[in-house]
């Protein structure tokens, strides 16, 4: 496989983390009633929010041919 395109959209997505934090926080009674699967997901918003802006986990569109 031969690398074409790489681009990093970290930057773009952090806001749409953003918008879930809020909304979590805005259903926070609602969100104690989801099955343990999706309220171990919500928990983990802020994480997931945090390394994205530190830089630690990043948000990446790779393009390559064969």
């Amino acid at each position: 496989m031969r690398l074409r395109h790489c681009e990093d959209l970290t930057a773009r997505i952090v806001r749409t983390w953003e918008i879930c934090q809020e909304r979590a926080r805005a259903a926070s009674i609602a969100v104690k009633l989801l099955p343990r699967a999706a309220r171990e997901f919500v928990e983990a918003i802020d994480i997931m929010l945090d390394a994205h802006r530190s830089g630690d986990r990043t948000y990446s569109v790779l393009v390559a041919e064969k």
